[in-house]
């Protein structure tokens, strides 16, 4: 009986060990891909809330005489506020470190600069709105060249 104890001992001790580490590498391992998803999940949403966006669906843009007291010219700036606190919920979902983050910055550096020069000047709105939409294209074709799971949709091209 004690001829076999220590080796039995040995053999369940190193068992438990190694089924420990096995556990945790695989919680591990779950975790950080589980992540990974909800970062793309995330970024997808955002590209395709941005796809079908109205107000950057803008055809030729041209100056709209009197815009601060037009309808579409509102309803165009509470788009844009709407995208940009959907950008940073976004960005809020991600992790701090991803890669994705400085894109998403960018995204909402782009509305930001949409509502100054909007307000500087509202006839040019139009104009402002296309410049908005080639600021977003542009971060939205950065962010599928880091991952490959994003499709790189045009902004306000689905909202007809």
């Amino acid at each position: 009986m004690w001829t076999t104890f220590f080796p039995d001992l040995l053999v369940t001790v190193i068992g438990a060990v190694l089924g420990s580490v096995l556990t945790v590498f695989i919680a591990a391992t779950t975790y950080f891909v589980q992540r990974r998803r909800n970062d793309i999940g995330a970024i997808r949403s955002l590209v395709d809330d941005l796809h079908h966006r109205r107000a950057l669906a803008v055809g030729t843009p041209r100056l709209i005489a009197d815009a601060s007291s037009l309808p579409d010219y509102l309803r165009a700036n509470l788009s844009v506020i709407d995208m940009r606190d959907r950008i940073r919920e976004a960005r809020s979902r991600i992790r701090p470190q991803s890669s994705l983050q400085p894109e998403l910055s960018m995204m909402i550096r782009a509305c930001n600069r949409y509502l100054e020069l909007s307000s500087d000047d509202p006839s040019r709105y139009w104009f402002d709105l296309d410049q908005l939409r080639a600021g977003l294209r542009e971060s939205i074709v950065l962010l599928a060249a880091k991952n490959g799971a994003i499709e790189p949709k045009e902004p306000g091209a689905g909202a007809f």
